[in-house]
């Protein structure tokens, strides 16, 4: 369904709003209107959502996180790729782990990367896994490394991005329309200091695996590209952060040709600090952009913040600002078949140690209204890294979760029991959320029939 119509008859409402993880009454739902701004309390939720399955990959003496997921090259399991290291400071290993459509693991392999940093996206691509990754080179200098797999995860190729005088860090990726390169978006920080920080895109051929041309966005003011997308058969969205003139750091949206050039480009300051982590194209008219804002308020809590615009001309059609007794923070966003947005985010507590950290779900209509709410908690807190749909609208969410062991001291002759050892570590997570019920939008015919 489209919903560009939709947006004509927008109206301007501010309201604060409580919402615990249950439905949202149809009659919401049902309302056609648009409320262009509303600031939600969320309620810390008891329990966590039903999900299709769950797992954990990971050992007891080592940290394993999972950083990107997509599907294997057969379509038939998936692929989680993620990092594995001692503690924090210590070398990292990149880890390939395959899972089957009920969780259970189908192989694992590891990769030693001298410098490795973190993994930033992984992408199936024909009869290859594309695997990107930040490194830190002998010089200290950052650089960017694509790694191609074959269906074992094998290293059968690579490709390097480096630049003598800036430190580069890669944020994503995404085939190119024409399906003959990679862009990937990346960093720029200059070495000697003299300048901010900016973006620029790279492509690489897919093929050659050579660098075939770059954009460079350096506007005066530090500015990330940290999420890219598609736009209609030719065009790009990027979204990310931008450095205002007042020193503050805004949410940026960007719309670019086929050559990477701008079409439009708009800084979105809130609160405090603001800045998007993912954007999607919605529908052929307009793009949702999900992130965090640091509200003026004196509890200091960060705010989920999710908007859409319209693609034409990045005006704002409505955003909604998501807050709780904990931090929340934009992760990923998803667009269903029936046009349902889901939207992730993570929820974490930097002055309770014993809050437990969680993942939150909610599934939105076209207008920003929640259709349903879930959470996630698993083990002594979890954390998402992102969010990939499954062909069956399922939501797969892939991250880590903090995992907690008690080992038992051996007796000593005469001596009182000791107490057991306590040791966490993280663990790769994945769990399949459940598909949202088939949404059919109330106000699709009524409003274009009026039109």
């Amino acid at each position: 369904m489209k919903y560009a119509k939709m947006f004509r008859s927008i109206f301007i409402t501010l309201s604060l709003i409580m919402l615990g993880g249950v439905s949202i009454p149809a009659a919401n739902a049902q309302n056609c209107d648009v409320a262009h701004e509303v600031i939600s309390k969320l309620i810390k939720p008891s329990l966590g959502a039903y999900s299709l399955w769950d797992t954990l990959y990971g050992e007891r003496d080592t940290h394993e996180e999972f950083k990107a997921l997509d599907f294997s090259l057969d379509k038939e399991n998936v692929l989680a790729a993620g990092v594995r290291y001692i503690n924090k400071g210590s070398d990292k290993a990149l880890i390939l782990s395959e899972v089957d459509r009920r969780g259970r693991p189908v192989w694992s392999v590891d990769h030693a990367l001298p410098g490795l940093e973190t993994v930033v996206k992984l992408i199936t691509l024909n009869d290859r896994y594309l695997v990107l990754v930040n490194r830190r080179m002998d010089n200290d200098k950052g650089a960017v490394w694509l790694g191609y797999f074959d269906k074992d995860g094998k290293l059968v190729g690579h490709a390097a991005i480096a630049d003598p005088d800036f430190n580069l860090q890669a944020h994503d990726f995404i085939v190119s329309h024409d399906l003959k390169s990679l862009i990937v978006s990346v960093s720029k920080d200059p070495r000697d200091r003299t300048s901010d920080s900016f973006s620029a895109l790279y492509w690489v051929d897919s093929q050659s695996r050579k660098v075939t041309r770059d954009v460079a966005f350096a506007l005066g003011m530090e500015n990330k590209i940290l999420a890219l997308d598609y736009h209609g058969s030719s065009g790009y969205i990027g979204a990310g952060s931008m450095r205002s003139a007042d020193g503050r750091i805004s949410g940026w949206l960007i719309k670019l040709n086929e050559q990477g050039g701008f079409i439009w480009q708009k800084p979105f300051p809130r609160g405090l600090g603001s800045r998007f982590y993912d954007v999607t194209e919605y529908n052929d008219g307009y793009i949702a952009a999900l992130g965090e804002s640091m509200p003026a308020t004196e509890d200091g809590k960060r705010a989920a913040w999710v908007m859409m615009v319209n693609a034409d001309t990045g005006d704002v059609a409505w955003q909604r600002y998501y807050r709780d007794d904990y931090n929340l923070s934009g992760v990923a966003l998803g667009v269903q078949d029936d046009s349902q947005l889901s939207v992730l985010f993570n929820g974490w507590d930097f002055d309770n140690s014993e809050d437990k950290d969680y993942v939150r779900l909610l599934t939105m209509n076209g207008r920003g209204v929640i259709l349903h709410a879930d959470s996630y908690y698993n083990a002594e807190g979890a954390h998402a890294a992102g969010l990939l749909m499954g062909a069956k609208n399922e939501r797969l969410i892939y991250g880590h979760s903090l995992v907690e062991y008690q080992i038992e001291q051996p007796a000593m002759a005469g001596q009182p029991q000791q107490p057991p050892e306590i040791i966490r570590s993280n663990q790769g997570w994945i769990v399949a959320g459940a598909p949202a019920e088939v949404y059919h939008d109330p106000c699709v015919k009524r409003i274009e029939f009026l039109q």
